[in-house]
């Protein structure tokens, strides 16, 4: 079973930011392993910020209640999701 499907990993990329002297997160990348072609579409339309109400429900289901903190995308707090 491929480990990635339950636990993904994710990489924060930071750069510097000079002007404010800190550092702020550029890009996330996550590696879900092996997973169906619903879940892919589900996190790139939760990423490309359409379809989230069916996007959640299909991301849900496969990674439970707290599905946000494991791909490491925020609380859209817009949708309501």
């Amino acid at each position: 079973m491929d480990k990635f499907v339950k636990n993904p990993v994710k990489i924060i990329q930071l750069s510097w930011k000079p002007g404010v002297k800190k550092l702020a997160k550029t890009n996330t990348y996550v590696f879900v392993g092996d997973v169906d072609s619903d879940v892919k579409t589900a996190i790139r339309d939760i990423a490309d910020d359409k379809n989230i109400a069916r996007a959640s429900r299909i991301l849900q289901r496969e990674y439970g209640t707290k599905w946000r903190q494991s791909l490491g995308f925020p609380l859209y707090e817009k949708y309501k999701i």
